[in-house]
């Protein structure tokens, strides 16, 4: 069964990042979808979430590619130091802010997997890119050193 927009957002998402940490030297952190998963995995963690899409397509003008745009997502780093916080919100930028591919995917016995390349993931504007929370002293170990990184997005479809 093919899945709807916003879980191929989010698993071309979380696939994309579970690929890249270790061809980018990062070893230990997990990739998850959603805020509350994020509290169930050890430390350090990567939780992405994405908003409702409007599934109305819309296409601009005669010969112009389709897409689906103002696509809200927000991505929390998890971190267990400050620096790895600082670290990993460096490399999540640069690794997200050229676009990644946006792949459609089908549920099979439970478990999502690719199907076919679908298009490109763009990012229209940044939202907020800074630690989530101040005066961290009395919170949880998992919110010392939390960070944001959201935005919006376009998927621009073939």
């Amino acid at each position: 069964m093919p899945c709807k927009e916003y879980r191929n957002l989010l698993y071309s998402l979380v696939d994309y990042l579970i690929v890249q940490l270790p061809l980018s030297g990062w070893s230990g952190i997990s990739v998850v979808k959603g805020f509350t998963q994020a509290y169930k995995t050890p430390l350090p963690n990567i939780a992405i979430e994405v908003g409702e899409i409007n599934s109305e397509i819309i296409t601009k003008e005669i010969g112009s590619t389709s897409y689906l745009e103002n696509i809200p997502v927000a991505i929390r780093i998890f971190a267990d130091k400050e620096e790895l916080r600082k670290d990993l919100a460096n490399w999540l930028t640069s690794k997200i802010m050229p676009g990644i591919t946006y792949y459609e995917y089908t549920i099979l016995n439970g478990t999502p997997s690719v199907t076919t390349i679908k298009g490109r993931i763009r990012i229209m504007r940044v939202i907020d890119n800074r630690k989530e929370l101040a005066n961290v002293e009395n919170l949880e170990k998992n919110d010392q050193n939390r960070h944001i990184f959201s935005f919006t997005c376009r998927i621009s479809l073939k």
